[in-house]
């Protein structure tokens, strides 16, 4: 039988002094005595949780995390700030999510590579999946995704559910702060691209299609977000509801932009097929995602949030990204730091021949 802790709280401040000061070592010593300590393990448990990612033994960490919150569901209150959007959050029981198993790019086996609390970003939307992430590693892509993720079917006639959606519903905010970013990228793309032809897919806020309005590009936007459309459609933008994937046209275009899009979708060797199939053959794609080994990530470790970004289903390298896109013959002819979100890297695209015929350094 363990000994019982004479004053718990006070070894508990201990380890939360030594584990703030990076000595997890004597931290996770304290914190493993107060495990046996009904009061204080959810506490002692979701602390060693997070020394037990750093360690490296992800699925060590998503035990202790989960013991947490099922001791005590309403931890929250207690681990993070009131004024923390999930500071009411109640674990109310392990969702039914579906177990990602293979590399989506090229199907092999992932191994577990993190582990985090997702219940620590601040935005309420992670309410809707499980409070705990582990990302699985694929060497041979180098490239990560997501081990759970829930399994959400769309409407059959997103027209349909448009209408009902009020016209004055806000969709995501605009920030007019990045015209003058996006019309800097708009302009260089223009000199690798046959015309003047413009989709977006997943135009948010609308910053980029709205510059590129102004810039004289014929602009046609999708979104799966119906508040996202119709803000749209009050701006005089051509825009519609539709999953990408499926979208389905005879039109091409010249210019596409897909702004931080490919880490939410399920497929996305289907979603690089369907970017080649609405591309000019001397078109040219944008894309920006977040990069996990970025300079920036390199620095903030653990402390990076898009490692808790609870709605992204793959985290790229800029290896897994270019592999992906070179599977449909596209070949990057530039590479930028993205000062728009740190981590994020923006990638341009033509397709193979494009690149030969005008001579474009690969």
């Amino acid at each position: 039988m363990s000994a019982q802790i004479q004053n718990p709280q006070a070894v508990f401040g201990e380890a939360e002094k030594l584990n703030q000061a990076g000595h997890f070592k004597e931290a996770a010593a304290k914190y493993i005595k107060l495990t046996s300590n009904v009061a204080f393990a959810p506490f002692a448990n979701y602390r060693l949780a997070g020394i037990t990612n750093d360690s490296g033994d992800s699925l060590g960490a998503k035990e202790l995390y989960y013991k947490a919150f099922s001791s005590k569901p309403d931890i929250c209150k207690n681990i993070l700030p009131p004024n923390h959007p999930n500071h009411s959050y109640i674990f109310q029981g392990k969702k039914d999510e579906i177990l990602l198993e293979h590399c989506p790019l090229c199907g092999a086996n992932g191994k577990a590579h993190w582990c985090y609390s997702l219940i620590e970003m601040g935005s309420t939307h992670v309410q809707k999946y499980n409070p705990v992430r582990v990302w699985m590693r694929c060497d041979g892509c180098n490239h990560l995704f997501a081990e759970e993720f829930p399994e959400w079917k769309l409407g059959k006639n997103l027209s349909a559910d448009l209408k009902n959606i009020p016209k004055n519903a806000a969709g995501m905010p605009t920030k007019p702060a990045l015209f003058s970013y996006y019309s800097k990228i708009l302009s260089k793309l223009a000199q690798l691209a046959g015309g003047s032809e413009f989709l977006e897919v997943g135009f948010g806020g609308c910053e980029c299609s709205l510059a590129a309005r102004e810039m004289g590009f014929d602009v046609f936007g999708i979104e799966i977000s119906g508040t996202n459309v119709v803000q749209a459609l009050r701006y005089g933008l051509n825009a519609e509801i539709h999953d990408f994937v499926e979208f389905e046209t005879n039109r091409k275009w010249d210019i596409i932009i897909l702004g931080d899009v490919i880490e939410h979708v399920s497929d996305p060797i289907q979603a690089a097929e369907k970017i080649h199939e609405l591309l000019k053959d001397d078109g040219v794609v944008w894309m920006s995602t977040p990069n996990f080994e970025s300079a920036f990530s390199t620095v903030t470790g653990h402390a990076d949030p898009m490692r808790r970004e609870a709605g992204h289903k793959n985290y790229f390298s800029r290896a897994s990204l270019l592999k992906l896109m070179a599977r449909v013959n596209f070949v990057s002819v530039n590479y930028q730091i993205s000062s728009h979100y740190n981590g994020s890297m923006e990638i341009v695209f033509v397709k193979e021949g494009h690149a030969r015929s005008r001579n474009i350094k690969l």
